[in-house]
């Protein structure tokens, strides 16, 4: 296992001078869109969402205090702050990663390997949604900032994990999810005060350039409206637009970037659906005694499918699920067993291995079932990820503890 661990690595590092390559000299079109929106918001912050985004879905998106974390960038050119994004951006992907593995680790009881540890990190930060997320979106600082909370609460500082998680869930709702973990922990209550405490301090100290009149605006009228609907681009790969895109021709959802609205019965399938398994996973943890760390990765992995807009970026959020997989895989292999789960994942690997907008050339040979399961193929390799964690739990009432 050593020999081809050993062989595999120089293979992904060739795998990522590639994409580095592609990227070379390119500034990202996600990038200029958040540029530009911290220009617009100290221009004028009433034209920070443009007339059409809610129903376009298009531009600037996100809560309004999320605009300032771009506000360093404006201090140089465009292609300054986007080379100086795309180092925060690779940097937070792969010290996620190493702190995953290494709360792993503790959590499991394993020994330490760097070159498990080098190759696995190389895996996960390979995939198309890294490719992707380089193009200058905010996934790998989300990433960051709850596995940060996670690592922060296993170091004895609770109510700074909180404070993190409220401050992921002001650029994106997504972390919210880690509530579900945070109520796993004996310190639930003092990362529940630091969680408050930021979730309502933030948007006070944003005061400064973002007025009352704008939170308004967002809560009342923006995300309501964006998240009645979906784009149906073969790009989005959560569950909604997977759902919306099977009453559509193969030349609509794999070129168009046009919106469809999400009926009721689908979006509260969604949000119950989310609950569900939330609650599922957290009941299963205190009833086996397992880690709560299963708890914290399946959070965002769970975000990447129930987002209506779950780009292929969106699943940079499936690192720690995939990494604390592959990193028990491999310690049960060493133990003589665990090959199906092995094999089983590195099919997940392959399936996000090119990036969610990839065009298959044969698409149109294919039966109408086999393109829409391939254009799922985010969505279903999170699914089986998922099923495998459960599995790992175990029936006995203990997580594998491989040695």
């Amino acid at each position: 296992m050593r020999w081809a661990l050993a062989a595999l690595l120089p293979l992904l590092l060739l795998l990522h001078g590639v994409e580095a390559m592609s990227l070379h000299g390119h500034v990202g079109s996600d990038y200029r869109i958040f540029y530009d929106s911290v220009r617009r918001l100290l221009a004028d912050p009433a034209t920070l969402y443009a007339p059409d985004a809610r129903e376009s879905l298009q531009g600037y998106l996100y809560p309004p205090p999320a605009a300032l974390l771009f506000l360093p960038l404006l201090l140089g050119s465009v292609e300054q702050g986007f080379a100086i994004a795309s180092a925060v951006i690779v940097g937070c992907g792969v010290l996620s990663c190493l702190m995953w593995l290494s709360l792993t680790r503790e959590a499991l009881g394993l020994r330490r390997d760097w070159l498990a540890a080098l190759v696995i990190v190389a895996l996960a930060t390979s995939t198309g949604a890294m490719l992707a997320v380089r193009q200058g979106q905010v996934g790998t600082i989300i990433l960051f900032l709850c596995v940060a909370a996670v690592w922060l609460d296993s170091r004895g500082w609770p109510k700074l994990a909180g404070a993190l998680i409220a401050a992921g869930c002001w650029i994106k709702i997504y972390p919210v999810l880690m509530l579900f973990w945070l109520f796993c922990r004996p310190q639930w209550r003092p990362m529940l005060t630091g969680f408050v405490i930021a979730a309502v301090g933030i948007p006070l100290v944003a005061l400064v350039k973002v007025p009352p009149a704008l939170y308004l605006d967002y809560f009342q009228t923006q995300l309501p409206a964006m998240s009645g609907r979906a784009i149906v681009h073969i790009d989005n790969q959560s569950i909604a637009a997977i759902v919306t895109r099977l009453d559509l021709p193969l030349e609509v959802y794999s070129l168009s970037y046009q919106t469809a609205p999400l009926p009721g019965w689908l979006r509260g399938g969604v949000v119950l659906a989310m609950l569900g398994a939330m609650t599922a996973i957290m009941l299963r943890v205190r009833r086996t005694g397992a880690p709560a760390l299963t708890v914290a990765s399946w959070a965002p992995a769970i975000a990447c499918l129930v987002a209506p807009l779950g780009w292929g970026h969106t699943y940079v959020l499936l690192f720690p699920l995939f990494v604390q997989l592959c990193r028990v895989s491999l310690a049960r292999i060493e133990a003589g067993e665990g090959w199906g789960e092995a094999v089983a994942i590195g099919l997940c690997y392959l399936a996000l291995l090119p990036p969610g907008y990839h065009r298959l050339a044969i698409a149109e040979m294919l039966p109408g079932w086999a393109a829409q399961l391939f254009y799922a193929r985010y969505a279903v390799a999170a699914l089986v990820l998922l099923a495998i964690s459960w599995r790992q739990l175990g029936r006995e009432g203990k997580a594998a503890r491989p040695a």
